[in-house]
């Protein structure tokens, strides 16, 4: 069975992908990845380093005292050649450690902030971008169209300003998602990412103190992506990436029928270790030839709306269907 695929124009050997997360920062794990058949390496968010609340702090300091801010911008700029190293040292040994595409995850805070690590990386010997846009609602005066506004901005700065191929990792927190796609691939992005799992928020009731944790995704949680990517196959000429909750192959079987170019992994890889990788292949190359399929494009977006025999079943009439059937009315 033939597995290869394409994603932002990459040529991936095959279509599930490592997202990004710390099994990035080990050479011997992502040589392992390799050897198991995962198509590319999104390595570890850059927005997770510490570099990150140092440069948000910044930025407060630059709003709050516009009389300084010529003098701790000279201080910025220290703070990331600093911060820079260790994620520089990481990325060459992601990079010697395997041949198949390795894209970087970036979520920066200012626009400098965005242009300093696209230029640093990109001579890094990476195969692309992954603009990580992890944004919740959190300014009551700021409008979803502007928030959108300057998404799309920092995309067609960053696209103008690199040669590598940019694909966007969002949020859920969009109005209409399907058409905030397709500004995104409007502004220059070569696919989309659907979705980023957030981090949530916890609160201690005996220490009354706010917590933050971090949990694997949920079995079924790929059914939202399964939706959007549905809902786009066919509408947009840029790749569909379909993340969150994918575990077995089955999972990545029906995004695949949905439309998905590739489809991105982490918490399966953390539960069942590198060779879950391998199993998953496996088993769509074992239901690809029970179907008597030779490749990807054989059956890739079958099921999506555009061609699927129930143009409703991912719209909200087919949630009015199902309340009449279970009234019998």
């Amino acid at each position: 069975m033939e597995m290869g695929t394409r994603y932002m124009g990459l040529e991936l050997p095959s279509p599930i992908v490592v997202g990004a997360c710390d099994l990035s920062l080990n050479p011997a794990m992502l040589k392992q990845l390799e050897d198991y058949g995962a198509g590319a390496i999104v390595f570890k968010s850059i927005f997770e380093e510490s570099i990150q609340l140092e440069s948000m702090q910044l930025k407060e300091l630059l709003e709050s005292e516009q009389e300084r801010a010529k003098e701790i911008s000279k201080w910025y700029s220290r703070i990331m050649t600093s911060g820079n190293d260790q994620i520089l040292k990481d990325l060459k040994r992601a990079r010697k450690a395997v041949k198949i595409p390795l894209i970087a995850s970036l979520n920066a805070y200012s626009e400098e902030g965005w242009l300093y690590y696209i230029k640093v990386l990109e001579q890094e010997g990476i195969d692309g971008f992954e603009i990580n846009f992890y944004h919740t609602p959190e300014d009551i005066n700021l409008s979803g169209q502007e928030m959108e506004d300057r998404e799309v901005a920092i995309i067609e700065k960053i696209v103008s300003q690199t040669s590598l191929p940019v694909s966007v990792k969002m949020t859920r927190c969009y109005t209409n998602p399907l058409y905030t796609v397709k500004r995104f691939m409007e502004a220059g992005a070569k696919g989309v990412v659907l979705f980023n799992q957030y981090i949530s928020p916890e609160i201690d009731i005996e220490s009354e103190s706010n917590l933050v944790t971090f949990e694997l995704t949920q079995d079924g949680a790929y059914r939202e992506s399964l939706r959007f990517t549905a809902l786009l196959h066919g509408q947009v000429e840029g790749s569909i990436v379909a993340n969150t909750g994918i575990y077995e192959a089955e999972e990545a079987i029906k995004l695949f029928l949905a439309g998905a170019d590739a489809v991105q992994v982490v918490s399966t890889l953390y539960l069942n270790q590198a060779q879950q990788m391998e199993r998953i292949i496996n088993g769509i190359q074992r239901w690809m030839e029970r179907k008597g399929y030779e490749n990807l494009d054989d059956f890739r977006g079958k099921c999506a709306k555009k061609n699927a025999i129930d143009p409703y079943a991912f719209e909200r009439a087919q949630y009015v269907k199902i309340m009449l059937e279970d009234k019998k009315i």
